[in-house]
């Protein structure tokens, strides 16, 4: 097997990039400065431009740097609590409109893809979300029910032999499929978003950290790491790498770890004997694994959380490598090519959060499933901003819950990390 070397950096990056200068903000008080160059600031960007709003979008790396460019990919319509917690906690009714906003958001997504002309590798097969056991199988039948009758939604269940012919693996016991969701290549993605913001007369500044934020008599002023910036409205669109920017946010969104691989390149037939239906995976363990083809068929990507502990990146190639392994043990010798890790961003109740703070608008919270949903609550937010129509969402009324225990780093993970690892140990 010919050597790749390591790549600490993610696969989506590769040969993509957005061409704006390393430049200083303009010397002016803008309309509207967004805080994050990933896909919420950028939809929100391109809806408030389009407004005709002087919009300016700081990022502190590169666009993308965050989770917009370290995801799988997965362009879904779930959300991350089940739709029986939900009903249960907040009722049939109110369930059944936060999850229709997991629709909305995608067909949003591919909507804006195809009204923008963004290139990047879009794809609508389906997705499939193994059952590790029996048991889970047997739940997400009852999951699939509920979502048919509550919503109407038209899934299936399939058993392992049905499985067998999308997906090569002796580790599942069947799946519940989706027939129209997909992926995309998150990397193509931003830019091509960032590419339709400067159209719309958006100015962008990449390389520029926000350190610190002060509210002023006509609105806020920022310190950046290229000098004060000045605004009369802003918005945060950090998700998970918030840091220190603003003390009520810190202290209610959790940021959790994700890693993923790209192994090298394999002769794509390879790849298409292993994910014969070229979907996108979700399986079901509670430590899960995430993969699936890249665009190109040449690669399999794996991500999810290898350690509980810290661990040097090359280790947890290793992990990651291992588990694509487990599921695939009659894989081609390969060896992972790219390895990269970033946040991903909880509230207390697991759900999308939008709104405002001390005058501050915001939209965060994803949960791992924000691909369609960050860009969906961008554009949400502009419009609240923008005062318009159309601006309401089912999570606008959600308590933004915070815990006397959280200081804003989430020392209780390795706790809840162990008790994941026995459930799957067991099958619970």
């Amino acid at each position: 097997m010919p050597h790749h070397p390591l790549n600490e950096f993610p696969y989506w990056w590769e040969g993509v990039s957005h061409p704006t200068a390393d430049i200083s903000p303009e010397e002016k008080v803008w309309d509207i400065v967004i805080i994050g160059g990933g896909f919420t600031g950028l939809h929100a960007a391109i809806t408030l431009a389009s407004s005709g709003q002087d919009t300016l979008v700081l990022e502190a790396g590169r666009i993308g740097q965050g989770a917009s460019g370290r995801n799988g990919g997965m362009l879904g319509n779930l959300l991350i609590p089940g739709l029986d917690e939900l009903v249960e906690k907040y009722g049939a009714a109110k369930a059944a409109a936060l999850y229709r906003e997991g629709e909305a958001a995608f067909k949003y997504t591919v909507n804006q893809i195809d009204a923008m002309g963004i290139e990047c590798d879009l794809a609508t097969p389906g997705r499939l979300f193994p059952a590790a056991t029996s048991k889970h199988l047997e739940q997400q039948k009852k999951s699939v029910e509920m979502r048919h009758r509550l919503l109407g939604r038209e899934e299936a269940v399939i058993d392992k032999a049905e499985l067998a012919a999308e997906l090569n693996s002796p580790l599942y016991y069947g799946a519940f499929a989706q027939f129209d969701t997909g992926s995309l290549h998150p990397g193509k993605y931003a830019a091509g978003l960032a590419k339709g913001a400067e159209k719309e007369g958006a100015r962008i500044v990449q390389n520029c950290r926000a350190d610190r934020i002060k509210r002023t008599l006509s609105g806020f002023e920022i310190e950046t790491s290229k000098g004060w910036v000045r605004c009369r409205q802003l918005i945060m669109a950090t998700n998970g790498y918030h840091e220190f920017l603003h003390p009520s946010f810190f202290h209610r969104i959790i940021p959790i770890a994700s890693s993923m691989i790209a192994t090298a390149e394999m002769d794509p037939s390879e790849v298409t004997l292993l994910i014969p239906s070229q979907k996108s995976m979700s399986d079901s363990y509670k430590i899960l694994n995430y993969f699936r083809p890249s665009p190109d068929g040449k690669r399999l990507l794996i991500g999810g959380r290898p350690s509980i502990f810290k661990t040097p990146l090359t280790k947890q190639a290793d992990i990651l490598l291992a588990r694509l392994k487990s599921i695939f043990p009659t894989m081609p010798e390969t060896s992972a090519e790219y390895v990269w890790t970033g946040n991903v961003a909880y509230g207390f109740n697991s759900l999308p959060h939008i709104g405002q703070m001390d005058g501050i608008y915001f939209a965060s919270g994803y949960g791992g499933s924000g691909v369609a949903m960050s860009g969906y609550l961008g554009q949400k937010i502009a419009l609240k901003m923008l005062e318009k129509g159309g601006a309401d969402t089912a999570f606008d009324d959600l308590p933004f819950e915070t815990r006397f225990y959280y200081n804003g780093q989430p020392w209780f993970l390795p706790l809840a990390m162990i008790g994941y690892k026995l459930k799957d140990k067991f099958g619970i």
